[in-house]
C-alpha cells in the first residue's frame, strides 16, 4: 500500500471492526484488517475489494504484536494515517461468580496485547508523514459504570480507558489526536460471543431499542477521523437514546 490515507483495524472480522472498515474504504482509505478469523476476513476481502487486506493473527499469541508491526511496516512504506484499536472480548459475571480462567483470556486481550499494539502504533504514527493522524481506542460504558452484571469485563476497559488518556497526553505534542469511543449497547454478536444468555439479551432489546448498529460507531470515526486537525474529540461516548444505564 502506497497512500498515506492508509488505516489500520483491529478486530475487523465482525461487529464494529468490520462496519468500520466498510466506511473507511467508502471514504477512500485503504484498510488492513488483523483479526484471528480467517474465514470472515476472506470473505471480507471478497466484500471490499483492492482496497482491503489483512493479517490473521490472534494478538494474544507470544510475538504477535511484533510480527503484525513487521508486516505493517514493509506494506506501508509511507506510514499510516490512522489506527483503530477495537479487538476486544466481553464476559459476564463479577469477582465472585465469573470464571477466572475465562477472565485471564480476556484480560489477556482486551488490555495487555492492546496496551502492547498501542505502543507499537503510536511509533508508527509518528513515522507517518500525514498532516491528520488518528489513533482512537474502543472502549466501553461497562468500564464508566461498573457492576456485578460484567465487572471483571468492565474492569479490563476501566483499565484500557486510563491508558488512552495516558496516551493522548504523551501523543499531544506530535500532532497526534487520541480519541476513547466509549459505546453503549451495541447490535452485533458481541453479547453471544461473551456469554451472555438470550434472556438478557431480549431485555436489553426490550428496554433499549433501538439500539446501536455497528454501522453509526463506523460512522462516527469516519466523522472524528474528517475533522480539523486542530481539533481533537478525546473521548465520545455514545449510546441508544433509551438506555439510561450503564
Amino acid at each position: 500500500m502506497n497512500s498515506n490515507k492508509t488505516a489500520i483495524i483491529t478486530g475487523a472480522s465482525s461487529g464494529i471492526g468490520r462496519a468500520t472498515c466498510a466506511k473507511l474504504i467508502a471514504d477512500g482509505f485503504d484498510v488492513i484488517g488483523i483479526s484471528s478469523n480467517q474465514s470472515k476476513l476472506e470473505q471480507l476481502k471478497i466484500t471490499l475489494g483492492d482496497s482491503f487486506s489483512f493479517i490473521v493473527q490472534d494478538l494474544t499469541a507470544p510475538n504477535a504484536i511484533e510480527a503484525v508491526f513487521t508486516h505493517i511496516n514493509e506494506a506501508c512504506p509511507n506510514g499510516v494515517s490512522l489506527v483503530v484499536a477495537n479487538a476486544g472480548k466481553g464476559m459476564k459475571g463479577s469477582v465472585l461468580s465469573a470464571s477466572l480462567a475465562e477472565f485471564e483470556e480476556v484480560a489477556a486481550l482486551n488490555y495487555l496485547s492492546t496496551v502492547k499494539f498501542l505502543k507499537h502504533a503510536s511509533d508508527l504514527l509518528k513515522r507517518s508523514p500525514s498532516k491528520s493522524r488518528d489513533l482512537i481506542v474502543i472502549g466501553s460504558v461497562s468500564g464508566k459504570n461498573l457492576s456485578p452484571f460484567s465487572s471483571l469485563y468492565g474492569s479490563t476497559k476501566s483499565a484500557i480507558h486510563a491508558v488512552t488518556e495516558s496516551l493522548r497526553q504523551e501523543l499531544s505534542q506530535e500532532n497526534i489526536r487520541v480519541s476513547l469511543f466509549v459505546p453503549g449497547v451495541v447490535k452485533s454478536n458481541f453479547q453471544e460471543n461473551a456469554g451472555y444468555d438470550q434472556e438478557l439479551v431480549s431485555s436489553l432489546e426490550t428496554k433499549f431499542a433501538p439500539l446501536l448498529e455497528s454501522e453509526d460507531i463506523a460512522n462516527l470515526i469516519s466523522v472524528t477521523v474528517q475533522l480539523p486537525s486542530h481539533i481533537n474529540l478525546s473521548e465520545i461516548v455514545v449510546r441508544p437514546t433509551k438506555q439510561a444505564y450503564p
